[in-house]
């Protein structure tokens, strides 16, 4: 769990413009199999430090709850996913992870971590595309 929690505390720190007036946090879990429920839920309340609604909704999930303006197509708040595990051992990983807010405000990065000193570091990022 905490791998996720690093690197989706990593991307909200990006392009902080995106993060502005937001009214909620979504966290895509999707791709988190690995996790337990339990361990799900401490990933989420770990984001309320950030004074927003924390959501656990992928993309059609918003839409389906009506958080999505089709017509602006942006959310008033943003969306946060691990997109792809690239490589994951108990010393290094690599990971996709995403922040949306709208179609023309988004950020994908690749992170590469290493465990050291009993906690997850981030490495090196990698701007994948920005929109």
């Amino acid at each position: 769990m905490e791998i996720y929690i690093v690197v989706l505390d990593a991307i909200i720190q990006k392009d902080t413009g995106l993060n502005s007036g937001m009214k909620y946090i979504s966290i895509d879990t999707d791709v988190t199999e690995d996790l337990s429920e339990e361990e799900k839920k401490v990933l989420l309340n770990y984001f309320k430090k950030y004074s927003a609604e924390v959501k656990n909704l992928s993309f059609e999930g918003l839409k389906n709850e009506g958080l999505f303006d089709e017509e602006t197509f942006s959310l008033e708040g943003i969306l946060l996913a691990v997109k792809d595990i690239k490589k994951k051992t108990d010393k290094e990983a690599i990971i996709e992870a995403s922040k949306y807010r709208s179609g023309l405000g988004a950020i994908a990065i690749e992170y590469t971590l290493e465990y050291i000193n009993g906690k997850w570091e981030i490495k090196q990022e990698k701007m994948l595309w920005i929109s």
